[in-house]
């Protein structure tokens, strides 16, 4: 369980880094 959530983290972590790359 905590390493599903730890992969939530690093997804929406390289998310938002792609975001601000675009913006």
């Amino acid at each position: 369980m905590g390493g599903n959530s730890l992969k939530i983290e690093n997804f929406k972590s390289e998310n938002q880094i792609k975001f601000q790359k675009g913006a």
